[in-house]
């Protein structure tokens, strides 16, 4: 049961904090002043707003997806950048999928999760859940921590952890590793 109120609160954050808010610069947007012929004076305000365009960032609208697979598996998913700045960038996601052809509306699988960046270092944090109700809930959890970042290369320690709780044989034993790895870009 605590794990079920974990990933509907990881659901719930994902979705709700994945909305998209107005920023500084958006919040301080300067509106024109108009005057009628009465000297009366009326502030205009955009009825809409272009979209933000980022070429440097990559695309930190919310997004909502559907897609129903062979033989009947409808999956919904939302996913969206939480917050970004020049250092840092916290994403979030959820969804659920339902057997079209079963019985009932409950999802079958659901679950979420949130990923931090620290973005001069390329540095990551992820952690998330997914429940599917009477074989249990994945917990899982995994980092990286880029020691040496540059344009070209890239050494790192990498840990991973993931453990299956609440099946119908009990709670699985611990997933997890810790790795020194590298990559070299040419």
């Amino acid at each position: 049961m605590k794990a079920l109120l974990v990933i509907l609160f990881a659901f719930s954050v994902a979705v709700a904090c994945a909305q998209q808010y107005a920023t500084e610069a958006e919040g301080s947007q300067q509106y024109s002043i108009a005057e009628d012929e009465g000297g009366q004076q009326y502030y205009l305000i955009p009825l809409n707003r272009a979209k933000r365009s980022e070429p440097e960032k990559k695309n930190t609208q919310p997004q909502t997806d559907w897609q129903i697979r062979d033989p009947g598996i409808l999956t919904v998913s939302h996913k969206g950048t939480i917050s970004n700045n020049e250092n840092h960038r916290l994403e979030g996601m959820g969804y659920a999928q339902k057997n079209l052809r079963g019985h009932g509306i409950e999802p079958e699988v659901f679950g979420g999760g949130l990923k931090y960046t620290h973005i001069p270092s390329e540095s990551n944090l992820k952690i998330g859940a997914d429940h599917a109700p009477g074989f249990g809930t994945n917990l899982k959890a995994s980092g990286t921590y880029n020691m040496y970042h540059s344009k070209n290369a890239d050494v790192g320690l990498t840990g991973q952890y993931s453990r299956v709780i609440d099946t119908p044989y009990g709670n699985l034993k611990p997933n997890w590793g810790v790795y020194l790895g590298g990559q070299y870009r040419f």
